[in-house]
């Protein structure tokens, strides 16, 4: 009995892997298709990233602009504070 008559054969033929070294438009189209997909995904993480920091700037700016105005208003409650310190201790010394 030879190779070419067991059942298995003519599978193990097909399942052999062979590689055509030319270049088709299939190819090519393939290739150029990966690099325009590369450029248009770099491209939309680009403009991601810069309209980021275009919103971190705001916030950073908007950030110190609060804190003036937090600081602005602990200062006020202190001055009142003391003022009612103040009040108080006189009241208290009209006590008899």
């Amino acid at each position: 009995m030879s190779n070419e008559t067991e059942p298995g054969h003519l599978d193990h033929a097909r399942r052999k892997v062979r590689f055509d070294p030319t270049i088709n438009l299939g190819h090519v189209l393939t290739a150029v298709g990966f690099l325009t997909a590369g450029f248009a995904a770099y491209s939309d993480v680009d403009k991601r990233i810069t309209s980021q920091d275009v919103r971190i700037n705001a916030q950073e700016k908007e950030l110190e602009a609060e804190r003036g105005r937090t600081a602005t208003a602990v200062r006020e409650m202190k001055e009142d504070v003391r003022e009612m310190r103040k009040g108080i201790e006189k009241l208290l010394e009209r006590r008899p």
